[in-house]
C-alpha cells in the first residue's frame, strides 16, 4: 500500500517515516494510504469534500476478502452505489462516526474472476464518486 497526495496526485511508498504532506513544495498536498488502483476515487472524493482516512481494493489471492472505504468523521452519502455496503464505526478517542463504504468479493472463486470484480468495483465507485454532490461548494 502506498501514499497518494490528494492535491497532485503523487505517491509515496509506505515508510514508517511517512510525511503527511506531500514533498513537492508548489502542492503541499494531503497524503492518504490507498491502493493503486483506487487513486482517482480517492482524490476525487476528497477534492469534492469527502475527506477519506483510507482504502484497500482487497487481496486478489484471498478468498474472503472486500474493498473498503474509510471516510473521516461526519462524512455521510444519501445514496451509495448499487451491491455497497456501509457502517459506521466509532473513533474512540473523538467519539465521531465515520462512515465504512464495503463490496466483498467472497462471490468469486476463481483468481481471475476476482480480479475483474475488484477491477469493475473500482470503475463503479469512480462513477459514483464522480456523481456525488460539490460538498466545497465549487
Amino acid at each position: 500500500m502506498e501514499r497518494v497526495c490528494l492535491g497532485c496526485g503523487r505517491t509515496q511508498k509506505h515508510t514508517i517515516s511517512a510525511l503527511e504532506k506531500c514533498s513537492d513544495v508548489y502542492c503541499a498536498g494531503e497524503m492518504v494510504y490507498a491502493d493503486s488502483i483506487l487513486y482517482p476515487v480517492l482524490v476525487m472524493l476528497n477534492n469534492k469534500g469527502y475527506k477519506t482516512k483510507h482504502c484497500r481494493v482487497g487481496n486478489v489471492f484471498n478468498a474472503t476478502t472486500s474493498t473498503i472505504l474509510t471516510f473521516e468523521n461526519g462524512v455521510t452519502f444519501e445514496n451509495l452505489p448499487a451491491g455497497c455496503g456501509a457502517t459506521y464505526r466509532t473513533d474512540y478517542k473523538t467519539g465521531g462516526k465515520s462512515v465504512v463504504v464495503m463490496y466483498s468479493h467472497n462471490n468469486y472463486t476463481d483468481i481471475v474472476e476476482r480480479q475483474l470484480h475488484i477491477l469493475s468495483i473500482a470503475s463503479l465507485l469512480l462513477e459514483w464518486a464522480d456523481g456525488l454532490q460539490d460538498l466545497r461548494g465549487e
